[in-house]
């Protein structure tokens, strides 16, 4: 051991005044000196620190920390190699990300298997600093072992591993070429910068880990079609609010985020929703999931939209809600769509009750008249096969859409197999087209048509080869401005003789339509759609003229003839 005199030597004179001897006085400094030893010791550690502090604030990723940490400490501790190990002791392996090595030497950088470097391992999952002043002789490294450490320059080594909940996550390790006795000022250096490089090794792993996830929730607000917003549970004011929201209200992100957002938020509902938006925000902030809707005004275009919010709260580790959040979805089409699909249901429901009521009545009626199975079964799937294509037409309607005269008309005639292309050669059309029709006037309509077209292929104009069938028609006007449909049938060319009478005082013809057919033109048309008909069954032919009413509205764009009545 050594020890350190401080003294001080003095002449020590004789009683002829020659000197004698000293007198000398020392005084023990040896642990003065080892605590300016050590405080010098610390101060250049802390130095040390302050300087790789420095160094490795700016760096964000754990290789760069890794590499230039590891170079930082061989400097100062003036080692041939540093570097540190990531240790996975589940998979086995072992990674150097990235080190620092003197005059050339190689490099261990890469993953290594666990086993061809066990000895360090072993030392290193005792959780303690240990250093080995020669790898080569020291019983810590097996024999197999130490051609590796050789063959590295690894002669001197020393580490500081990180123990992370029990297991061996890391450790700093140094090594030289050169036996070498470390001191205890130099493990508490190599242990303090493990910690530092763990610790801004994880901050930077931590810091990569909220930009990516930050890239993906701005990647996924922005793709979204639903607004994204977060608010601060305490002043309830937004903090984020995604893209969509641009789209949604009308008005920028910037515009909103600024000033009282809460209430720029407020200023766009319609002020009877609004209470209802605060109660829902409130109980979102008490910490309930909440769905609520509200209305807005969007002042880029003037509309009116209907907005889905779900609420929900987003807390600390203590359960204290920090933030609210929710989805916004604009469900103003969906409204439409589902008040629209109301409209159509109800609808359908209506035509449904009207048709099996037809084709009640079109069943009894057919029975009654019919002289036979096989008469009924003729007559009823014509005259069903006229609905049916009545209704198909009804079908493929759109949302105010109706069915034109003209169509319905053709689509009878073409059933019938009448026309050639637009018009048959024994048939004239005249018309406008484009004459609207009420929906529940289709089905009653086509089947007086068919009745008619029944009745002149069977036994009319269009039985016979000389036989003519005119169809006119046109829009006309009452004196109180309501609209009318005129339709004249007119056949003419058929050979047939006319008695006087039949039962009723009617023509009893075999071209004259017959039991129900005659019934509904003469009185299902002025029943059901309060049309007025005029039937005559001339020597030449039937003349049929049935005037129907219309809708005002949907054939305002038609110009129409004004009839007189006197």
């Amino acid at each position: 051991m050594r020890v350190f005199i401080n003294g001080t030597t003095r002449p020590l004179p004789g009683p002829d005044g020659r000197q004698t001897g000293f007198l000398k006085i020392g005084q023990d400094v040896t642990g003065q000196r080892a605590t300016e030893a050590a405080l010098r010791a610390s101060e250049a550690r802390q130095a040390f620190l302050l300087r790789l502090s420095d160094a490795l604030r700016p760096l964000t990723d754990p290789a760069a920390i890794q590499g230039t940490a590891s170079r930082i400490l061989a400097e100062h501790m003036d080692v041939d190699r540093a570097y540190y190990v990531e240790v996975d002791e589940k998979a086995g392996t072992a990674r150097v990300g990235r080190d620092h090595v003197r005059d050339g030497a190689p490099s261990l950088a890469g993953e290594h298997q666990i086993a061809d470097f066990a000895w360090s391992v072993e030392i290193l999952r005792r959780g303690e600093c240990h250093a080995i002043a020669d790898t080569g002789i020291s019983p810590l490294v097996p024999a197999t072992g130490r051609p590796a450490s050789a063959a590295l320059d690894i002669i001197a080594w020393a580490g500081a591993p990180l123990i992370k909940e029990g297991r061996l996550v890391s450790a700093l390790c140094v090594a030289a070429a050169e036996p070498r006795d470390w001191t205890a000022e130099e493990m508490t250096t190599l242990r303090e910068t493990a910690e530092r490089v763990w610790a801004a090794v994880e901050q930077a792993r931590a810091e990569t880990r909220l930009r990516e996830t930050e890239a993906r929730l701005t990647a996924f607000g922005e793709a979204s079609l639903d607004v994204l917003w977060i608010r601060n549970a305490e002043t309830l004011n937004f903090e984020y609010v995604s893209p969509a929201f641009e789209r949604i209200y009308g008005i920028g992100r910037d515009e909103v985020l600024q000033g009282d957002t809460l209430r720029n938020w407020l200023d766009r509902i319609l002020p009877e929703d609004r209470e209802r938006a605060c109660e829902a925000m409130e109980r979102v902030r008490q910490g309930e999931r909440h769905p609520f809707e509200y209305r807005i005004t969007c002042p880029r275009i003037g509309q009116v939209r209907l907005l889905r919010d779900t609420g929900f709260p987003i807390r600390d580790p203590g359960g204290r809600v920090l933030w609210i959040a929710g989805v916004g979805h604009d469900a103003t089409d969906e409204a439409a769509s589902a008040k629209q699909l109301k409209v159509l249901v109800a609808e359908l429901q209506h035509r449904t009750r009207n048709l099996l009521g037809v084709v009640r009545s079109v069943m009894e009626r057919t029975v009654h008249s019919s002289t036979s199975l096989n008469d009924f079964n003729e007559r009823i799937g014509e005259r069903l096969g006229a609905l049916a294509r009545a209704n198909g037409l009804l079908s493929r309607l759109k949302e105010g859409d109706r069915i034109d005269f003209d169509e319905l008309l053709r689509s009878e005639l073409d059933a019938h197999g009448a026309l050639d292309g637009d018009q048959g050669p024994q048939i004239s059309l005249s018309g406008p087209k484009g004459i609207r029709l009420k929906s529940s006037t289709v089905q009653t309509l086509a089947l007086g048509l068919h009745e008619l077209a029944t009745n002149a292929l069977k036994h009319g104009a269009l039985s016979q080869p000389d036989g003519r069938l005119d169809i006119r028609w046109s829009l006309l006007t009452i004196p109180d401005g309501s609209p009318r449909l005129r339709v004249e049938w007119r056949e003419s060319g058929v050979h047939v003789a006319v008695p006087e009478t039949g039962d009723a005082g009617n023509p009893a013809s075999p071209m004259a339509p017959q039991g129900y057919g005659r019934e509904l033109i003469e009185q299902a048309l002025p029943y059901q759609l309060g049309a007025e008909v005029d039937y005559d069954l001339a020597s030449k032919g039937v003349r049929c003229t049935i005037t129907i009413p219309l809708s005002t509205s949907m054939n305002e764009a038609l110009p129409a003839t004004p009839q007189m009545h006197g």
